[in-house]
């Protein structure tokens, strides 16, 4: 996700605080986790990776790679399309 969004300052990120392939990978490994014990409660959920990374739209700012504007319009988008899910339980 954010991490695809800026190669190079990635490269210089990982060089000076020698990370490897599986601290990168980590936050990837424990959201997925996360989401199949979510879905084994039978819990609603919205993967948010898969609607960031099928756009060209950049949703982090670059400095902290936070939420800038267009990431939080994309949630908001997703959680009212999504609202009826909530709505009928």
């Amino acid at each position: 996700m954010e991490r695809d969004t800026d190669s190079k300052l990635l490269e210089e990120v990982v060089n000076v605080l020698e990370l490897s392939e599986e601290d990168l990978n980590i936050s990837q490994a424990m959201s997925t986790a996360l989401a199949e014990w979510i879905r084994s409660q039978n819990i609603s959920l919205i993967v948010l990776n898969n609607a960031m990374t099928s756009n060209v739209e950049e949703y982090f700012w670059k400095k902290d790679y936070h939420l800038n504007t267009a990431g939080h319009l994309l949630i908001a988008d997703l959680l009212y399309k999504n609202r009826q899910l909530w709505l009928k339980k």
